[in-house]
């Protein structure tokens, strides 16, 4: 079993429980801290005590339906892909590169979406302080029964960002001096989309970063039980990238 030699060992902190516990920390601050409500409460006030961009079409039509519509697209075109690779009995490393992204990124979209209506919790735009109707409860108080139900954790929209950050794992298999690169750019756009949500009150800071770190999560943890799978050739994989033979 390769995940127990030191190499391994090594890599998983590395390059998972590190980023993990960054993202804990991080979260712990903003939620448990308040710094959410330090920043959300700056976001309300620039905007003149009202989410001026709840209903503006640049954020609503554009950053958020037309991407989440362009993310779809981009799904069923790797599927299609991917169906295509195997009937046509392309190179099994770009096969099971484009599996495990797959499985990745559905995984992400499918988790995000059950939690939300696992742990109900309103976004700012509810909340009495920034124009709303609610009061504030935690991640996990009680609720009062009849209390309408907000799905406002984790961020949705941020996910559609941070689910490709398999794209790091995608290319440690077929191209390993691309991965870092990969890993950077979703997660800069998924911080980018939840920017925008930000601003116009949908979304707490916090939501975003437990957004991003069970992402990672499923992403790396997918990435890893596959590498189990026999046949699979491990011997150069190592923190910067995996070279194939």
């Amino acid at each position: 079993m390769p995940l127990l030699t030191s190499s391994y060992a090594g890599t998983l902190i590395k390059t998972v429980l590190l980023p993990l516990l960054i993202l804990s920390l991080m979260f712990y601050l903003f939620y448990q801290l308040k710094l959410d409500f330090v920043l959300a409460d700056w976001l309300y006030q620039q905007q003149g005590g009202r989410w001026v961009l709840q209903q503006h079409w640049l954020m609503q039509k554009v950053l958020h339906d037309r991407v989440r519509d362009l993310n779809l697209v981009l799904v069923v075109v790797l599927i299609c892909y991917g169906v295509w690779l195997c009937s046509a009995g392309q190179s099994a490393v770009l096969r099971r590169a484009v599996a495990t992204l797959l499985y990745s990124l559905l995984s992400c979209f499918a988790v995000v979406s059950w939690l939300k209506h696992v742990l109900p919790m309103e976004c700012p735009w509810d909340l009495l302080q920034f124009g709303g109707d609610m009061p504030f409860y935690g991640l996990l108080e009680p609720r009062p029964e009849g209390t309408p139900t907000h799905l406002c954790f984790p961020a949705g929209h941020a996910s559609i960002g941070f689910a490709w950050l398999g794209l790091y794992y995608f290319f440690l298999e077929i191209k390993p001096q691309w991965a870092f690169k990969a890993l950077i750019g979703a997660a800069v756009t998924g911080l980018l989309l939840g920017a925008v949500q930000q601003s116009r009150g949908a979304h707490f800071f916090s939501h975003d970063i437990g957004t991003a770190a069970i992402c990672w999560a499923l992403c790396s943890a997918i990435y890893y039980i596959r590498l189990q799978r026999p046949g699979f050739d491990a011997s150069g994989l190592s923190v910067g990238g995996r070279q194939n033979g």
